[in-house]
């Protein structure tokens, strides 16, 4: 059976509809059929226009996520808490064009070496020294200037894979920007526990940047 409903009725038929957990996707319940004048199906919960057959679905546009990986040049011998592990090297080609900014999302931290220790991880918008490896980091004032920002890595947030060790840190929107006239950004590590020893190439970090 077909029915037609005034305002009134409808709203209290939809009500009763939505506790009952809404109508079938044909609009339908049991044995009542709910139609707009045209004799279109309606779902009454949703209460909402009835789309053509041939409508075309929306999506909202997103961001881009570039993800870009380096590995870190590394000393071979014993670090000391509080030394320089990595010093200033390039992430190449980090962002979609020269002179870009965007947001540091996420940073991912491949141990390839198994040491699982604190990290320090500076970002820079200029090839600068933060000090020599396997030293205490010595940066000017002037160059002091190009830190975008540092993200840490605790000892907590490596997973022990066996021989190997990941962390991934998430969520970190802290604004970036490319090297003049570039479109690389520079990182520089500074060791924040233990005494470990790496292999020249044991680290990489993949850098996800949103913009």
């Amino acid at each position: 059976m077909r029915v037609q409903l005034d305002v009134e009725d409808r709203l209290l038929l939809e009500s009763i509809l939505a506790a009952m957990g809404g109508p079938e996707p044909d609009g339908t319940r049991g044995f009542v059929k709910i139609a707009d004048p045209d004799g279109n199906p309606v779902d009454p919960v949703r209460a909402g226009p009835r789309l053509s057959e041939d409508a075309t679905p929306t999506t909202a546009a997103i961001d881009e996520v570039k993800i870009t990986d380096v590995a870190l040049s590394l000393d071979t011998s014993a670090y000391a808490a509080g030394d320089v592990l990595a010093a200033t090297q390039v992430v190449a080609a980090c962002f979609k064009a020269n002179d870009a900014a965007g947001l540091l999302q996420s940073l991912i931290v491949i141990d390839k070496d198994d040491q699982g220790v604190a990290l320090d991880v500076y970002f820079l918008s200029a090839d600068v020294a933060m000090g020599t490896e396997n030293a205490a980091p010595s940066i000017s004032d002037a160059n002091a200037e190009h830190i975008l920002g540092v993200v840490s890595v605790a000892a907590a947030d490596y997973k022990d894979l066996g021989g190997v060790r990941q962390a991934t840190i998430r969520n970190i929107a802290l604004p970036v920007c490319a090297a003049a006239g570039t479109d690389d950004l520079y990182v520089a590590v500074v060791n924040g526990s233990g005494t470990p020893t790496f292999t020249a190439a044991g680290i990489v970090l993949r850098i996800g940047v949103v913009g």
